[in-house]
């Protein structure tokens, strides 16, 4: 291509090897390489003005030209998310693993962190900056209103992918390594500080509704609702099954992987997020009518779940482009086809299917370390919020047990 436009170095007409394509639905140009005779590809990048594309082609090529990139010369916490970014961009965007337009969501969430923190040093991280970075997250507040524990959680996950990122170039000393993985364990006990109002059980009036709805929608979103609904999965299991997980003979599901933002996962054996389910009947009829509907287009390898059949119109265009979908996709579906309803709105979430399955459990008489293996949680405190007792009650119970032995 030649210059259209003059830049230091680079006066107008200059031919460069690759391309740039303007792309108007997003008001972003398409940075595309030249060639990369390693992998017969381009690589590809979005920026906003045409200099930036200019600039960035000549970085692609470079790129090219000498291989990865020194990451000797990644010291700062900015420059790392850059890498990150940049990464992922290069590597997983065009392999269909993640939508540019999602990395660019991410840079926007996790900018205000990097705005005040990208200053600070790898090699000067140490437990209390941590702390003070997801302080910050947790206290951020966006039109004077502090985020909500959904947000916290999200803008903590992209902080996380960062670093991890980080530990897989060996940017940080063991002891650092373990303090990362340490306090991203944590994480998942932190709370905010607005009230949790997005809870909400579902009665049989409700749920009746919802199916409805989400069948007429898109028929793969009301069988998705229903795993939620009658096994408490997550809904990142979900996401994450494949077909040979699904023992029709035996009428079992075999939780193994999760698809999160980051891509497909396995769940590793020592987890105990990794269980076998039986199918209740309601549920078992509504898979195999599904396996049936696409028997001639899946394998045991696929996704139940494929992005495809949550892209109601133009999916053609899309398929290319990725190959897992996100439960943040799934809630925003939710979010536009419930948000006129007046009792409903802003209450079809996922986690809402899966802490209704909990109630419901309780509510039954399911024993407690049954339910806690049920819904693949660490330990039984977790579970305690379906049974509405305290732990000091339950001790209380095994005290009188033991004096009846004593008798």
């Amino acid at each position: 291509m030649k210059t259209k436009i003059a830049i230091k170095g680079y006066p107008k007409g200059t031919p460069i090897p690759g391309k740039l394509v303007y792309l108007k639905k997003l008001n972003k140009f398409q940075v595309r390489s030249k060639i990369d005779p390693k992998t017969g590809k381009r690589k590809t990048s979005l920026v906003n003005t045409e200099a930036e594309a200019i600039l960035k082609l000549l970085e692609l090529n470079k790129f090219i030209d000498s291989g990865d990139i020194e990451t000797d010369s990644v010291t700062s916490l900015k420059e790392l998310s850059e890498y990150y970014f940049e990464n992922r961009l290069l590597q997983d965007v065009p392999q269909g693993f993640i939508l540019a337009e999602t990395l660019e969501t991410q840079k926007d969430k996790i900018a205000p962190l990097i705005r005040e923190f990208g200053f600070m040093k790898l090699n000067m991280i140490t437990e209390s900056k941590l702390l003070e970075l997801r302080a910050f997250i947790v206290n951020y507040k966006y039109r004077d209103k502090f985020p909500t524990k959904a947000t916290i959680e999200d803008k903590l996950e992209i902080l996380f992918l960062i670093l991890g990122f980080g530990i897989k170039k060996s940017m940080f000393s063991n002891e650092v390594r373990t303090m990362i993985e340490e306090i991203k364990e944590s994480n998942r006990f932190i709370k905010s500080k607005v009230q949790d109002t997005e809870t909400h059980i579902f009665n049989k009036h409700e749920i009746n509704y919802i199916f409805d709805t989400l069948d007429n929608y898109i028929p793969a979103l009301g069988l998705l609702a229903r795993v939620q609904y009658y096994l408490g999965l997550r809904c990142e299991e979900v996401l994450g099954l494949k077909w040979e997980n699904f023992d029709s003979k035996n009428k079992i599901l075999h939780i193994r992987n999760v698809v999160t933002k980051s891509g497909f996962k396995v769940i590793t054996k020592t987890k105990k997020s990794a269980r076998d389910l039986y199918i209740p009947n309601i549920l078992f009829d509504c898979l195999k009518k599904f396996e049936e509907e696409n028997l001639d287009t899946i394998s045991k390898d696929d996704l139940i779940f494929q992005p495809k059949y949550f892209y109601k119109r133009n999916y053609k265009k899309t398929a290319p482009v990725i190959k897992f979908i996100s439960s943040d996709k799934i809630g925003a579906i939710y979010r536009k086809l419930f948000r006129n309803h007046s009792s409903l709105s802003g209450k079809v979430k996922t986690h809402n299917f899966r802490r209704t399955f909990g109630t419901n459990a309780a509510d039954n008489g399911v024993p407690i370390e049954k339910l806690c293996y049920l819904m693949g949680h660490e330990n039984i405190q977790t579970t305690m919020i379906y049974y509405k007792i305290s732990p000091e009650q339950i001790k209380n119970s095994i005290l009188t047990l033991d004096k009846f032995y004593e008798n």
